[in-house]
């Protein structure tokens, strides 16, 4: 029976494996830095660029390109774009459709909410236009926000507005207009802001009293 040989490799085969690895990594080295092989390189992996100067990497020279890339058209279908093209539609055609003249904001008040213009709107008008407001036209919001009021009494509205601190004196403020001047009974952070901004218009207002809620919920729900 022969004995078995020893696989481990002899120190001749070591050496040899060792100057071949030797003899790769020298050529490598030469072979890269070579003047073609860099260019070679460069001009695979390098990314392109656009643009009318130049780019340089040492001593070569990329021409970027004088048309820059097209972008490559997308066609988005997501139902948000159709909304966002609507509301861009709806916010061109109210932002600009604007009265130019009094006379033109008075005529497109009546066209639009089918009444007279309330008693003061010509000095309403002039405030407005010394404060710069973006839409002289817009009544939408206090439109809806008052349009269950139109349903009472001017009489019984009064009535209710005079009295209702009388139930819950610290619940509300009353702040009341008499011949131009304002009157506060109750004083607070929420009412003397509401004072100070009054004061500036109450020369055209008629008299009225405007109960103030103090509390930080809401004491009204409206259906």
């Amino acid at each position: 029976m022969r004995p078995e040989k020893d696989a481990t490799p002899s120190r001749r085969t070591k050496l040899s494996i060792l100057g071949l690895l030797i003899a790769l990594f020298i050529a490598n080295v030469y072979i890269l830095n070579s003047e073609s092989t860099r260019s070679l390189l460069y001009a695979t992996w390098l990314p392109s660029v656009t643009g009318a100067s130049e780019q340089r990497v040492g001593k070569h020279v990329w021409r970027k390109s004088r048309e820059p890339t097209s972008a490559r058209a997308v066609q988005d279908e997501h139902p948000i774009r159709a909304l966002m093209e609507d509301a861009r539609w709806r916010f061109d055609a109210y932002n600009s459709d604007h009265s130019k003249t009094f006379k033109e904001t008075v005529e497109k008040y009546r066209r639009t909410y089918g009444r007279e213009n309330p008693p003061g709107f010509k000095q309403w008008y002039r405030i407005a236009r010394e404060l710069h407001v973006h839409n002289i036209d817009d009544f939408a919001q206090i439109n809806d926000d008052l349009r269950l009021f139109w349903a009472l009494p001017p009489a019984q509205i009064r009535r209710y507005a005079a009295h209702a601190s009388d139930v819950h004196p610290h619940l509300f403020a009353t702040v009341s207009l008499r011949k131009g001047q304002v009157f506060q009974e109750l004083w607070g952070w929420r009412s003397e802001t509401f004072v100070k901004m009054l004061s500036t218009i109450a020369q055209f207002l008629p008299d009225m009293d405007i109960p103030i809620n103090l509390m930080d919920q809401p004491r009204v729900v409206m259906p």
